[in-house]
């Protein structure tokens, strides 16, 4: 079994997608992590303990997803059907800050053909770390078991997998941009640190304030 630990899976730790990839990772023993709100919650309460997440001083769920997709390298954005809340937010401020991106609609695809065009992704921009973002449990109870596998089959890929894609698009004005932006050289996440390693070389840091926007 080959599995993947030059790339880092970066979320926020909200029920639904974000456990479901973080907890992939954790099982394949591949690096994970990200920002939470302060106080580590999340809709059912506290984010369990075992996700490897960094806490913000100030800011809730908005000002992690910002952070988060700054931090990383790229972002995935699973939804389902719509773009809505906060997947459109991720996606309209990855045009913001010229971050790649990619959308998934898990109406249109199965985890496993997902996990393929993410791995293109990932290759084809050259990411050591990347962002899953989407719908919390509430919304989407489907969105667990999806993320996970999806990102099992990224970090893990099974032989001789190479399937075409196609399915139903989201606003026309957000597709035209995705996977359109370079990823920047040299600004990965150290996971020790909570920083983009060109933070940690000395750029200053950003506030929750300025992060929230």
């Amino acid at each position: 079994m080959r599995i993947n630990t030059t790339l880092t899976i970066i979320s926020g730790g909200q029920t639904g997608v974000d456990q479901g990839a973080l907890d992939a990772a954790l099982d394949l023993g591949s690096p994970c992590g990200g920002w939470c709100p302060a106080g580590r919650v999340d809709e059912d309460g506290i984010i369990p303990a075992r996700f490897p997440l960094r806490e913000l001083t100030l800011g809730g769920y908005k000002a992690r997803t910002i952070r988060n997709l700054c931090t990383a390298d790229g972002t995935l954005i699973i939804y389902f059907g719509d773009l809505e809340g906060g997947t459109e937010l991720t996606a309209s401020h990855c045009i913001k800050i010229r971050k790649p991106y990619r959308l998934i609609n898990g109406c249109e695809i199965s985890p496993e053909r997902a996990a393929v065009v993410a791995r293109e992704f990932v290759q084809r921009r050259r990411l050591r770390s990347l962002n899953i973002a989407g719908p919390r449990a509430s919304r989407r109870p489907e969105g667990y078991a999806y993320a996970y596998s999806l990102v099992k089959g990224l970090l893990n890929p099974p032989p001789a997998l190479n399937e075409s894609v196609s399915g139903r698009l989201p606003a026309k004005a957000l597709l035209a941009h995705q996977d359109e932006y370079p990823s920047d050289e040299g600004k990965h996440w150290d996971q020790n640190t909570g920083r983009t390693q060109a933070q940690s070389e000395g750029a200053s840091d950003t506030n929750d304030d300025e992060v929230n926007g």
